[in-house]
C-alpha cells in the first residue's frame, strides 16, 4: 500500500514553496563559488611562479599584477558570502513564516493554547514569526516588538516544535542572520565601530564559522566560511524534516 512520507505531508501543507528545489540551487551555488576559487587561486600561483622567471619591467608588472589578485580575493570572498546570504537567509524565513502559518490555518494548534507572554500578541502578530512577545523587567509589561529570530524561537517553543528541530538550530540562524543585517546595510567594508562590534560577537559562535581579513592588525572584512555555508544547508534540511515531523504529528492529533 502506497503510503505518504511527512515530507509529502509537510510539502502539501507549505506547498506554495519548492524547498527542494531551492536547497539543491543553494548547493550548486556553493559549487560554482568553490571552482571560481580555485580558479583564482590557480591564476595567481601561476602568476607568482611567472614573476619568478622575469625581470625588468615585466617583472614589475607581473608583481603588480599579483598584487591586484591577492587583493581582489579578498572582495571575492565577501561577494560570495553575500551571495550566499542571498541564498540561506530567505529560504529561512519563508520556510518558518510558511510553517507556522500552516499550523495556524490548518489549526494543528489552538491560538487559545499559546501560554506566557506570545498569547498577549494581537491575532495579527500571534502566528507571524516577524513578532516576538518582549516582558518589562521592571513594569512586568508585555510589549510587541519585530525580530525575527527571537520570534521563532519563541513560536517554537509554545508550540513545540523545538523538540523537533536540529541541535543548535537558532544560534546558527542568529548567526547568519546578524551577519546579513551587516553585510545588506553596509556592504563588504563596515564602519569600524561595527566592524569591532561584530568581532566581539562573533566570539560566542563555535571557531571557523566566520574568518575574517584584517588592516593594520584589525579586522576589515567579514566572511562565511564555506564550512558555515555547508553546516547552514544540513541544518535547514533537517529542520524541515522536523518540520515536517511535527505537522503530521499534529495532523494526525487533529484527526
Amino acid at each position: 500500500m502506497f503510503e505518504i512520507s511527512n515530507r509529502d505531508h509537510g510539502e502539501f501543507l507549505v506547498e506554495e514553496l519548492n524547498l527542494e528545489a531551492q536547497l539543491a540551487a543553494g548547493r550548486s551555488l556553493l559549487r560554482r563559488h568553490r571552482e571560481a576559487d580555485d580558479e583564482l587561486n590557480r591564476d595567481i600561483s601561476e602568476i607568482a611562479e611567472a614573476a619568478k622567471k622575469a625581470s625588468g619591467e615585466y617583472g614589475m608588472h607581473l608583481e603588480n599584477l599579483w598584487v591586484d589578485q591577492v587583493h581582489s580575493t579578498v572582495f571575492q570572498g565577501a561577494a560570495h558570502s553575500m551571495s550566499a546570504l542571498g541564498m540561506l537567509a530567505p529560504l529561512t524565513e519563508s520556510l518558518f513564516v510558511a510553517m507556522f502559518a500552516a499550523i495556524d490555518r490548518e489549526k494543528l494548534f489552538a491560538s487559545a493554547d499559546i501560554k506566557g507572554p506570545r498569547a498577549s500578541l494581537s491575532a495579527t502578530q500571534l502566528w507571524d514569526p516577524h513578532w516576538v512577545a518582549l516582558v518589562n523587567r521592571r513594569t512586568g509589561k508585555i510589549s510587541a516588538d519585530r525580530e525575527l529570530v527571537p520570534g521563532i524561537g519563541q513560536l517554537a517553543e509554545v508550540t513545540g516544535l523545538a523538540a523537533h528541530l536540529p541541535a543548535g538550530w537558532e544560534q546558527r540562524i542568529e548567526a547568519f542572520f546578524r551577519y546579513r543585517n551587516k553585510m545588506f546595510h553596509h556592504g563588504f567594508e563596515w564602519p569600524v565601530d561595527e566592524r569591532k562590534a561584530f568581532s566581539t560577537a562573533i566570539k560566542k559562535w563555535p571557531n571557523g564559522w566566520f574568518l575574517k581579513s584584517e588592516s593594520n592588525r584589525e579586522p576589515s572584512i567579514f566572511y562565511l566560511s564555506d564550512e558555515f555555508i555547508r553546516d547552514c544547508l544540513t541544518m535547514i534540511e533537517a529542520v524541515i524534516e522536523g518540520t515536517w515531523a511535527y505537522l503530521v504529528a499534529r495532523l494526525h492529533k487533529k484527526d
